[in-house]
């Protein structure tokens, strides 16, 4: 059965890998730390649901495209740009988290990735997207009208501190196989996630069927909306890699399943 929402554009791999890089934008991947222990967050992704069989997967997309759960038909709102600071970990936890609040009918809010990494390291220098994670669990975020998402400053107020009470996460699992993120994907649960091969940290919104038994993920990219293809809103920052290719495997990452509860609104 074809996708009811064709797959437009580009299917990246590694013959492709060139046309990933951005010329202004300073590398902020960097790898788990031996070891790591995920403490604040809820557990690994296979403790928690079943790992969808690979005799499933046709139907389980078809499933969701019937459900228009697919993140690339769903979200509106421009794609967040990281300038120059090398906070790309941070960037695609908060793009995350912003589509786990669409998700479960909660208000729309780009969520700054500044107002993450700045408390961090100063938003100077590259991170694991799981201390991102472990802040928003303890910390929460604001937003962008806020606080820019390249605003290098420690703000404080009563609408910041506001923000950071109710841009929460409280629902989150470690993924570090294939199999976790697709499985994610189909429940639509978006990931924060590292492609080591391409050291960067993005949002992995959808896994997809390119062809008949060929799928890979849906990426969006803290780039601005210039970079890559544009969904039917016109929202544009997307991409496809093919899941066989190296550049298309995800390294490390955690699914948001949920996050804390604001004002409700239809989307």
């Amino acid at each position: 059965m074809p996708d009811i929402h064709p797959i437009h554009g580009p299917i990246f791999d590694d013959r492709d890998f060139g046309q990933l890089t951005g010329q202004n934008y300073t590398p902020g991947w960097a790898p788990p730390p031996v070891g790591h222990d995920p403490r604040g967050y809820s557990t690994m992704l296979d403790d928690a649901t079943p790992i969808i069989p690979d005799h499933e997967i046709d139907a389980r997309i078809d499933e969701q495209e019937r459900l228009n759960m697919r993140v690339s038909d769903r979200i509106t709102w421009r794609a967040t740009d990281q300038g120059k600071w090398p906070t790309c970990w941070a960037a695609g936890t908060c793009h995350a988290v912003t589509t786990a609040r669409a998700f479960g009918g909660q208000s729309i809010e780009m969520i700054s990735p500044m107002s993450v990494a700045y408390p961090i390291s100063g938003g100077n220098s590259g991170g694991y997207e799981g201390v991102a994670v472990e802040y928003l669990i303890r910390h929460g975020g604001a937003r962008e009208s806020l606080w820019g998402p390249t605003d290098r400053r420690n703000l404080r107020g009563p609408a910041v501190d506001a923000d950071r009470l109710r841009l929460r996460i409280t629902d989150a699992y470690e993924c570090i196989a294939r199999e976790h993120f697709r499985t994610a994907c189909l429940l639509g649960w978006p990931c924060t996630v590292a492609f080591a091969a391409w050291r960067h940290v993005v949002m992995l919104c959808d896994y997809v069927r390119i062809e008949a038994g060929s799928y890979g993920f849906r990426i969006r990219n803290n780039w601005g909306d210039e970079w890559g293809e544009r969904n039917r809103w016109g929202a544009g920052g997307f991409a496809v890699f093919r899941e066989t290719a190296r550049i298309g495997t995800p390294t490390s990452g955690f699914a948001i399943r949920a996050v804390r509860q604001a004002e409700m609104m239809a989307i």
